[in-house]
Formats: structure tokens, C-alpha cells, sequence
């Protein structure tokens, strides 16, 4: 479901020094997400999740599945790694509104 969200992705593990990534989600479906940033992360790299969805601020873990680079974006791919069940059932139930 197509959805714009502000993200932060932080990585977990080995690459915990790198820096914290802002950007917003495109799309979330109980699979994982989609992502815009401006630098591109690491294919597989673990990754905390704090995602604004309304007057709520929901803490996740995924994974980097994929990257597209679009020219001054990248569109990543991120799997759920750990998610609650209300928190997942919010994200994909909030749709592009908010509501």
C-alpha cells in the first residue's frame, strides 16, 4: 500500500558506525517496505526502523533486500525482520491519508 512516512534507518551489527539515513517510505505491505534515500545502503545489512506514521512513532527491524538507484535517489527494498503484529497491522491499514 502506497504510504509517506518518514524514516530513519539505522544500521545494526558491523556497520553500526555508519551513519543514520533519513527518508520516507513509499510503499509498506506486510512483506516489508519500500524506501527513498539519498545514499545508498548495503544489500543485506540490518537495520533499525523508527517510522512516523501519524501521532505515532513505530520502532521495527528489517533488512536491505534490494537497491534501485534513480539518479539523485535510491529506492531500497527492506524485508521485516521484527515487527509487532499492531504495529504491522497500522502501518499497512494507514494507507497514503493517514487515516
Amino acid at each position: 500500500m502506497r504510504s509517506l512516512r518518514l524514516i530513519t534507518l539505522e544500521p545494526i551489527g558491523a556497520a553500526a558506525a555508519a551513519p543514520i539515513e533519513v527518508g520516507r517510505t513509499l510503499d509498506v505491505s506486510a512483506a516489508g517496505l519500500r524506501v527513498e534515500t539519498t545514499r545508498a545502503l548495503v544489500t543485506g545489512q540490518d537495520l533499525e526502523l523508527q517510522i512516523a506514521a501519524g501521532d505515532r512513532l513505530i520502532s521495527a527491524k528489517g533488512r536491505v533486500v534490494h537497491l534501485e538507484p534513480t539518479g539523485t535517489f535510491v529506492l531500497t527494498g527492506i524485508e521485516w525482520v521484527e515487527v509487532s503484529a499492531e504495529d504491522l497491522a497500522f502501518l499497512v491499514g494507514l494507507g497514503p491519508s493517514g487515516h
